[in-house]
């Protein structure tokens, strides 16, 4: 009787593979069948970025350091992330010989210097720091003030990206700024699958990413909480 059961088994399967192998030969493309108006629009959709994407990188390889040191400031005004503007990979491609470009664009502070100032930073760190902490922190805050989204300072429980690192760097020298920062309760969300999770589960805010950025400058190791009227109280303590 088992014997039985497992011919019948084995029968079964032999049957439901070749059943299978019928229905995968039933799917394959035939060359005359014309694509759906759906799959040939979103085809050229892509094909179409993707034109529009080669021809921005090789604007932007054609253009020199200055040209390159404006674009990043228009990346800056909008937002932009370094890790998701082409102007700013462009520029840390081109090494130290930007930093005399870069050093002149942050001049101007206020948010439009932050990737120039961040680039500096990449290609020369001489360079970088022989800007004032003031006008490295006047940037850094400014910038933190006011996004809209804060992919670009990474996620207080998780990680920091390169401009919190940088405020970090600063010590005390950026201290009274984040202190000032305390009571604004703005939210400040983040996007991305798993980032846009995370921002869900902590829903932080300005104050948020100043007090663990203080946090982190002094040392102080917090269990940061999910929970936005506890991290208030933890700020108190």
């Amino acid at each position: 009787m088992r014997t039985r059961s497992i011919e019948r088994m084995f029968h079964l399967m032999f049957v439901v593979a070749i059943l299978g192998a019928q229905s995968c030969a039933g799917r394959t493309p035939n060359p005359s069948q014309k694509e759906s108006p759906e799959i040939v629009s979103r085809r050229t959709v892509l094909e179409q970025a993707q034109r529009k994407r080669e021809s921005r990188i090789a604007e932007l390889k054609a253009m020199d350091v200055v040209a390159l040191s404006k674009e990043l400031a228009v990346d800056s005004e909008a937002g932009r992330e370094p890790f998701n503007s082409m102007a700013f990979a462009e520029m840390v491609s081109r090494g130290e010989t930007g930093a005399p470009a870069l050093a002149k664009a942050v001049a101007g502070g206020g948010r439009s210097s932050l990737l120039a100032l961040l680039a500096l930073r990449q290609v020369s760190r001489t360079a970088y720091s022989e800007l004032t902490p003031a006008v490295r922190v006047q940037i850094l805050i400014d910038a933190l003030r006011t996004s809209k989204y804060f992919n670009t300072w990474g996620l207080p429980h998780l990680r920091w990206e390169d401009a919190a690192r940088a405020l970090i760097e600063e010590g005390p020298a950026a201290q009274g700024a984040l202190r000032e920062l305390l009571t604004d309760k703005r939210d400040a969300p983040v996007w991305g699958g798993e980032d846009f999770a995370e921002y869900q589960r902590y829903r932080y805010r300005v104050c948020d990413y100043a007090w663990a950025l203080l946090n982190e400058i002094t040392g102080r190791k917090v269990v940061i909480s999910e929970d936005p009227a506890a991290r208030d109280r933890q700020q108190l303590e």
